[in-house]
């Protein structure tokens, strides 16, 4: 997975990250929540965020629906490698290195305190 610093660079291993903490087992529709799921390409935004289809109400997501890191303007790297750091770092290193503000950071941490999925999360189709 996630090897050395380098792999933060590298989109499809930060995808496998993510899809790794949610874990194949758990995976089912945001909407509906069935289990009735099949891979359906990949989004047009990025070639390595995965795209899924919900058998049961013909609804797709990706890779990224209902986590901390969906709709947010921050690259999915900057998230994984916060994720990565927090319990090691204090946040104001964190934020040096990502070059974002400590407010961001603080933000980010809090949101990822529970996880890269939102837990609970409602639908939002």
């Amino acid at each position: 997975m996630l090897n050395s610093l380098t792999d933060l660079f590298d989109e499809e291993k930060c995808y496998a990250y993510v899809r790794q903490s949610k874990g194949t087992q758990d995976l089912s529709c945001p909407a509906c929540r069935g289990t009735d799921i099949r891979k359906n390409g990949h989004d047009k935004s990025s070639v390595h965020r995965q795209r899924y289809y919900c058998k049961s109400c013909r609804r797709t997501f990706t890779d990224l629906t209902d986590t901390v890191v969906s709709g947010n303007h921050i690259p999915l790297q900057k998230w994984v490698a916060c994720d990565l750091m927090r319990r090691d770092l204090p946040r104001h290193r964190i934020a040096r290195l990502l070059d974002l503000p400590d407010d961001t950071i603080d933000h980010m941490v809090e949101q990822l305190k529970s996880g890269l999925y939102k837990s609970g999360s409602g639908s939002r189709y």
